[in-house]
């Protein structure tokens, strides 16, 4: 019985994860630390070069359409 209780508990716990969708939220979260914190460091420099200034543009640039395929994906809602 005790078996049974353990399987029901982890089966609620991956269904909480995936609908509260936990792991994209964290992924999102943490690109959007980098992005932020890359473009502090480029603030700093005294004279970036262009390499640099591609750094963070790049990582910028990818965060918007990182957001969007969030925001699209997940369960489809019945309303």
């Amino acid at each position: 019985m005790t078996y049974l209780r353990w399987k029901l508990a982890l089966l609620d716990l991956a269904a909480m994860v995936d609908e509260f969708r936990l792991f994209p939220r964290i992924f999102l979260f943490g690109y959007g630390a980098l992005a932020w914190k890359s473009c502090l460091w480029y603030m700093s420099l005294p004279a970036p070069s262009t390499e640099q200034t591609a750094f963070v543009t790049l990582l910028s640039t990818v965060f918007a359409p990182m957001t969007n395929w969030y925001m699209q994906t997940g369960k489809k809602r019945d309303t």
